[in-house]
């Protein structure tokens, strides 16, 4: 006899365990089968800041903290022409955590094993040999386990089967997109030279005559770097003639970049290599059937949507079963919402990346001003603050919709607009007003004022500058001269230092001081008590501005 549940799951990758894991916590009754045993491993080590939403939906953003996974506070790109370096921060755009650099084979055992607890019904080494059709409507699945052969009926059945694309391949529901169609081949090294400072932990993107290389940090204890090469349908020729490991060897030593970091480093992996087409299927839901994650379609992995757009579709497509099991004849109307959602993100992450692999633009800017333009096109007379530019690419890379992006490119030129200056000049009036917008409960002193505790640690970021300069104070109606002391931090900006933030500094120059004997020092030397709020306050401010390190478990949680 047939086993019954409401959801049958095929694929149990961050897709299949983030749909199976909301539908049973919600009380439904899941079957996930994954045909693979758990850990295994698999490409696509980097996240976004936008999974940590779905990650506190899921139950697991604890776990993936506790874990040894890197953080990724942002991307240096080594990008096109210009061969200058430049890197953007996820913190520059509303205070976003970093993301984090992951372990395929430990994170997505992560995912599985909460799909599990939450009480999903998963079978692993099961693979699914066919769906069940009646009268054009899923019903089921036929599957094999362990030399037998079962046959599992339930109201819905989802293709969560990655890039085996289960349904998809049935179906012959496949475009894929010419642009796109590229090649990764890719290795592990230890050893590898990491950034520094605020910069460690970052993905570095670095183009080269055939496509682009990642260069991802894994590891800080033995410097494992993952080291890949997208190949891009001009370089394919070139690829098979010599072959995937001396490609991938010479790809490595002609570059401007990789030799310097891997100097000292040893390849300790097999060269591994899949295709990395980009493509959608026509239709992503059908009578009884839904697909999700990799199994609907695939972007690229320039900017690392992948389990972004798997996980976050995984709980679209969750609250539409949930609704369905409950009311299944607006069966059609909630699919379709469901599948406009996820084009719309997906068209958006595939242009983007065509802004991305036009690499003979002349600089950054041009990138930042191509991001713009996809939520926000400007008109041929305006004059916009590119800093507003800037804020558009970091939103999308991070993973945010484009409504969310343009909400904050209007807030940020909303707060511009108040102060009368397109600048980066700062006071401290203004550095509350314009980055407000990084940190909507900074001035909230009741708020989330555990993540800083009494044994947090801070230290000045080593690249932040003191001065002494003249400039023109950026407040309405100043219009003198005087001469202050100001700070430069990593992005650039001038700030006016304030008694507090001249003596928060100062003291930090010291050494790595905690929250409790930063307090005693800046009290003694105010001559006035400090409260705890108010230096928190500032700490937090500092913190997101760039200009502090806090080395903290509790604020590593949060907010780095």
């Amino acid at each position: 006899m047939a086993e019954t549940y409401d959801v049958i799951v095929i694929g149990g990758g961050p897709a299949g365990s983030s749909i199976s894991t909301l539908l049973s916590s919600w009380g439904r009754n899941v079957l996930l089968l994954e045909k693979e045993k758990f850990p295994r491993e698999h490409i696509g080590e980097s996240l976004l800041p936008a999974n940590w939403k779905v990650f506190d939906r899921l139950g697991v953003s604890e776990k993936i903290r506790n874990t040894s996974f890197v953080p990724k506070p942002g991307g240096t790109f080594i990008w096109g022409k210009d061969r200058t370096p430049w890197t953007v921060y996820f913190g520059e755009v509303n205070g976003l955590p970093a993301a984090r650099q992951v372990k395929r084979d430990v994170f997505d055992k992560i995912l599985l094993d909460n799909a599990k607890e939450k009480g999903a019904k998963v079978k692993e080494q099961s693979v699914v040999k066919e769906i069940i059709f009646e009268e054009n409507r899923a019903t089921g699945v036929i599957y094999e386990n362990g030399g037998q052969t079962y046959e599992a009926k339930a109201k819905y059945v989802v293709d969560a089967s990655g890039q085996d694309k289960f349904l998809g391949k049935k179906l012959k529901s496949i475009e894929y997109n010419p642009d796109f169609k590229n090649v990764a081949v890719w290795s592990y090294w230890e050893n590898g030279k990491q950034l520094e400072g605020h910069d460690k932990g970052n993905v570095i993107y670095i183009t080269f005559e055939h496509g682009w290389f990642w260069y991802i940090p894994l590891d800080f204890d033995n410097n494992l770097i993952s080291v890949g090469a997208i190949v891009t349908p001009s370089g394919r020729k070139v690829l098979r003639e010599k072959g995937f490991e001396k490609f991938y060897l010479d790809a490595i030593n002609s570059s401007d970049t990789l030799p310097s970091l891997l100097e000292n480093a040893k390849q300790v992996a097999n060269i591994k290599v899949t295709k990395d087409y980009s493509y959608r299927n026509t239709n992503l839901f059908g009578e009884g059937w839904l697909m999700v994650g990799d199994a609907a379609c695939f972007v690229d992995p320039i900017l690392s949507s992948g389990v972004m757009l798997a996980t976050s579709n995984g709980m679209m497509g969750a609250y539409a079963l949930n609704t369905l099991l409950d009311e299944p004849n607006i069966e059609n109307d909630v699919f379709k919402r469901y599948e406009e959602m996820y084009i719309r993100n997906y068209n958006t992450f595939t242009a983007l990346c065509n802004n991305m692999y036009d690499t003979q633009k002349k600089s950054k800017e041009d990138y930042f001003s191509g991001a713009r333009n996809l939520v926000q096109p400007k008109l041929a007379h305006e004059k916009v603050d590119q800093t507003g530019d800037r804020q558009a690419f970091i939103s999308l890379i991070s993973g945010l919709n484009q409504k969310d992006t343009e909400k904050v490119i209007n807030n940020f030129m909303e707060k511009r607009k108040k102060i009368g200056s397109t600048h980066t000049t700062f006071n401290e009036e203004t550095m509350f007003m314009v980055f407000d917008h990084i940190n909507q409960n900074l001035r909230d002193e009741g708020k989330d004022n555990t993540t800083i505790n009494s044994e947090t640690v801070i230290e000045l970021d080593n690249r932040v500058e003191i001065k002494n300069e003249y400039f023109v104070p950026v407040i309405p109606n100043a219009n003198k001269m005087n001469k202050k002391r100001v700070l430069k931090n990593p992005f650039g900006d001038i700030i006016q230092l304030s008694p507090l933030l001249e003596n928060l500094v100062e003291s930090l120059k010291l050494d790595r001081l905690s929250v409790t004997e930063l307090k005693m020092i800046l009290s003694e030397k105010l001559q006035s008590e400090i409260s705890e709020s108010e230096l928190v306050r500032w700490l937090k401010l500092c913190h997101n501005y760039g200009l502090i390190t806090l080395n903290n478990r509790v604020l590593g949680a949060t907010n780095v």
